[in-house]
């Protein structure tokens, strides 16, 4: 088995700041969104109960 040195990664004051902006940009996400209707869904979410059991009656 082949043996390489370890990876050393750094970190920068700009990769930190990056990566605190990205953290609270997703702390400020709706927890309500994932409940809403995506535009293309909302004509599907009208119809009834009976109309989504027996189907449309045209």
């Amino acid at each position: 088995m082949l043996r390489r040195p370890a990876t050393l990664i750094t970190l920068t004051a700009d990769d930190i700041a990056k990566y605190e902006q990205d953290r609270q940009r997703r702390q400020e996400k709706d927890p309500n969104d994932e409940l809403k209707p995506l535009p293309q869904e909302k004509g599907r979410i009208a119809r009834t109960r009976d109309e989504r059991i027996m189907g449309s009656r045209n």
